[in-house]
């Protein structure tokens, strides 16, 4: 690994549309830290660019056994969560992100999806 080789530099790649080297660059950093929420969050983030909803799922839910009150993630696993058609675990995932953070405007957004998507615009 180089001396860049770090979350900046995941971010770069999977932002670059390479989700395989980004994936590559984490689970190489994840082989030392285990434990990391930020690098479990970035692994979910990079799986689920390459469309592994279910991996993303695990990812992001070990993230949240390490820091439970992790906003960005909840609001991340809400979206999984919705893609694989599990709107109800979206919802509580998205409020829980507001919970923590009121102003959340991307948790916000998603719930609001999510509630039309499944014919609760109402709430």
């Amino acid at each position: 690994m180089n001396a860049q080789a770090g979350p900046a530099e995941i971010i770069r790649l999977a932002q670059s549309g390479d989700a395989d080297g980004a994936l590559r660059l984490c689970n190489g950093l994840l082989a030392r830290r285990p434990d990391d929420p930020d690098l479990l969050h970035l692994a979910g983030l990079c799986l689920k660019q390459k469309n592994d909803l279910a991996g993303a799922e695990a990812a992001f839910r070990r993230s949240l056994t390490r820091v439970p009150d992790q906003p960005a993630v909840l609001n991340n696993l809400g979206n999984v969560l919705r893609e694989l058609g599990r709107g109800d675990e979206a919802i509580a995932a998205y409020e829980r992100a507001l919970d923590l953070q009121p102003g959340f405007a991307d948790a916000r957004y998603n719930l609001g999806v999510t509630l039309r998507r499944m014919g609760r615009s109402a709430e």
